[in-house]
């Protein structure tokens, strides 16, 4: 599974989704959505636009976990 880590960069950062969907324009509801991993896809051009507002890498933003780890975190929850 890939994750989506926007929220930690962002809280590094000292930002916020709405900051980042402003600067990337990008709307509110599909910034959401990839925060909260709530998404199957994104297009390559938001990644970008992403990455250029975030001064990061794509590596920094998307993480590939296998599916136990998800779980086992969503038990200890």
């Amino acid at each position: 599974m890939i994750r989506v880590n926007i929220d930690k960069i962002l809280s590094q950062k000292n930002k916020t989704v709405y900051w980042l969907g402003k600067e990337a324009n990008i709307t509110q509801y599909n910034l959401g959505k990839l925060v909260k991993n709530q998404t199957n896809s994104i297009k390559f051009d938001s990644l970008e636009k992403i990455c250029d507002v975030l001064e990061c890498d794509i590596s920094d933003i998307l993480e590939i976990t296998k599916d136990t780890e998800i779980n086992k975190k969503a038990e200890e929850k």
